[in-house]
């Protein structure tokens, strides 16, 4: 009897050491996943709070895209109907009515003339009101991007409150979760960082540059003869053979272009303004056709170069200055990474085009008329602390350095306890076995506090999947607020911070 009573309780204990430790293993293993779901969680809030800032980016680009496109499009309809209906339109007519196919010229320039003046009416009365309406969403943009960042400070605390609550609500932070998660959240929100492109402090212009490479030639360089720019063309083979004065050939030839206005010093006005400046001028091969003994004599040589006409347009803050060449962003490829060899040269070079000089020189000096919106230019935004600190290149390059790659975010340290005694031991209060506490057969789970605790730790961080997005260059993409490929993921706890759950129960209250 003796033996099977001591075997009883031997068994009963075994049972009760397995039961309690086979229950603080799985409570254990769910607070663990309590830690993890948390962790998680705010990393993946913290991924979601770049990518909608990296999306409001675009659509600020995007919108200042819109904006010069419009700028443009007004300085060249006021350009295209001051060639047929400005001052200088008559010098081409009064040539043309020297020929015989005067009508090859005369013709397309009364079509031109009404084409002109309805495209400078549609321009000058709707272009300013989608001027200002355009810059108001960026406005808009913008602040919605910066209240979303930094109401990261309320929304993550309250991501950690909910996640928690969802998974374990008997659960909460540790002192020291506390301190990791408020440390989290400090971090995220100094990890992203407002540059002022007119105060350059935006490293090598870069929403800028990307706002002019995101640009198309319109903008850059209408400095074409037809395709941007509808001509009249006379050839008037005629003359060679009759005696008499006259074009043999004419046609209209434009320049033009916009740009960012830059005023280095001087932050009220730099990259500022958008300006769009457009010229024409007639090249005309002329013919004195004399008879030497009933045999015509064509004697032909080009006329010097003949103003036709010119427009402006400008929207934001700018100087008597802003169509002078000179001082301006210069104009990027697609790819952004270089200049755009086919805009080389501000304004479409009309200032250098011989034809185009004089209307052009005449319209910059003019101005470019009713600002469309002093409101108009780059505003700040946001992108990463590392990208850039001054107007100095912080480019990230793997060959040289890993500096400013900014592929990954400060990472967020949570830790949640649980009390003991509300887990379901032999020993708890649900089965309250072995006399309870300080009973013969009392088995302590030997808690540290008479507390259970978990850590996980989890960042988000950058990555451009090649496989569903790869770039058309096939260079690696580095982390900024211009492209949504934030992601989050879970991340090891180092031995600095499992050591720090170890000792911190016995530091801090």
């Amino acid at each position: 009897m003796v033996f099977v009573s001591v075997t009883t309780v031997v068994v009963l204990l075994a049972l009760l050491v397995m039961y309690s430790s086979g229950r603080l293993t799985t409570q254990r293993m769910k607070l663990q996943n309590t830690a993890d779901a948390v962790a998680y969680s705010t990393a993946l809030t913290q991924a979601r709070d770049l990518n909608f800032t990296a999306y409001m980016n675009r659509a600020m680009i995007a919108n200042q895209v819109a904006v010069a496109q419009i700028v443009s499009m007004t300085g060249w309809a006021r350009g295209f109907d001051d060639t047929y209906n400005g001052s200088f339109s008559s010098i081409a007519t009064t040539l043309a009515n020297l020929s015989t196919l005067s009508a090859l010229w005369t013709v397309p320039a009364d079509i031109y003339k009404s084409i002109g003046s309805g495209l400078k009416s549609v321009f000058d009365s709707v272009g300013p009101i989608l001027v200002k309406v355009l810059d108001v969403v960026i406005d808009a943009l913008r602040f919605s991007s910066l209240g979303y960042h930094y109401g990261m400070a309320v929304t993550m605390p309250q991501t950690i409150a909910e996640v928690m609550e969802a998974n374990d609500p008997n659960a909460s932070l540790t002192p020291l979760g506390i301190l990791g998660a408020a440390a989290g959240v400090v971090q995220h929100l100094t990890f992203a960082k407002s540059y002022d492109p007119a105060a350059n402090t935006d490293g090598d212009k870069r929403f800028g540059n990307v706002v002019d490479a995101s640009s198309d030639l319109f903008y850059k360089n209408r400095t074409l003869p037809l395709t941007f720019w509808p001509t009249p063309m006379l050839i008037d083979p005629i003359r060679l053979f009759t005696p008499g004065v006259g074009p043999l050939l004419m046609f209209n030839f434009h320049s033009g272009g916009s740009i960012n206005r830059t005023a280095s010093g001087n932050s009220s006005q730099n990259l500022k303004s958008w300006g769009s400046i457009d010229a024409t001028g007639t090249f005309v091969i002329f013919c004195i056709t004399i008879s030497i003994f009933g045999i015509p004599i064509p004697i032909p040589f080009p006329l010097p170069p003949l103003p036709a006409g010119a427009g402006a347009a400008g929207a934001g803050t700018y100087g008597s200055d802003l169509l002078m060449p000179g001082s301006y962003l210069g104009h990027r490829n697609s790819d952004n990474n270089g200049v755009d060899s086919a805009a080389a040269v501000d304004f479409g070079g009309a200032y250098i085009n011989p034809y185009t000089v004089i209307p052009y020189f005449i319209k910059a000096g003019e101005g470019p008329g009713t600002n469309m919106d002093s409101r108009a230019g780059l505003r700040p935004y946001l992108d990463v602390k590392g990208n850039a600190t001054n107007s100095t290149s912080n480019a990230a390059n793997k060959n040289t350095s890993n500096n400013n790659q900014n592929t990954k975010a400060p990472a967020f340290l949570i830790e949640v306890q649980r009390d003991s005694n509300s887990l379901s031991t032999a020993n708890s209060s649900t089965f309250h076995i072995g006399g309870g506490t300080g009973g013969q057969l009392t088995l302590d789970d030997e808690a540290v506090g008479g507390k259970v605790r978990a850590m996980s730790k989890a960042e988000a961080y950058f990555y451009r999947p090649t496989d569903l997005f790869a770039r058309g260059d096939g260079k690696t993409e580095y982390g900024s607020l211009y492209s949504p490929y934030w992601q989050a993921h879970l991340l090891p706890n180092n031995l600095l911070e499992q050591a720090g759950s170890i000792i911190a129960p016995n530091i801090l209250p």
